[in-house]
């Protein structure tokens, strides 16, 4: 008995594993972007609320090294929620005990971003340290 040829070959199931060999490179490069969004969206909102705390500090009379007035203030404008948790931790300035001419204030807001999606690739974290630098106008 003669088989007979076929004009197309069968290509059942090849679609689906072609799709399953894609799938993970796809997941990983969407959930890339997102992170990558998500980390800029943090590095912005950390570096606002630091600006606005050193405005606040240099016209503040008395200005103590990691003075409360301005964490405070730095806390106010930082979402209260789990990703921004440690940087609630990381706020720092530096204190003005002799007035002089140009006194400068530092105020330095870090903490750390733990990627989600890709640990799969073996990023973990990353250290956001943000300092910001005014003249002290107090005297």
């Amino acid at each position: 008995m003669k088989t007979k040829k076929r004009k197309f070959p069968n290509f059942h199931g090849q679609s689906l594993i072609e799709f399953a060999m894609v799938l993970p490179l796809l997941v990983l490069m969407v959930g890339g972007v997102f992170e990558f969004g998500m980390l800029f969206m943090m590095n912005h909102l950390v570096q606002n609320a630091g600006r606005e705390g050193v405005r606040l500090a240099v016209v503040l009379p008395n200005l103590e090294e990691n003075d409360p007035r301005v964490i405070s203030r730095i806390e106010e404008l930082i979402p209260n929620n789990g990703i921004f948790s440690t940087f609630e931790d990381g706020i720092t300035n530096n204190g003005i005990s002799d007035c002089e001419v140009n006194d400068q204030v530092t105020v330095t807001v870090s903490g750390t971003y733990s990627f989600n999606i890709l640990r799969i690739i073996g990023i973990d974290n990353i250290v956001l340290s943000i300092p910001t630098t005014m003249r002290y106008e107090g005297c």
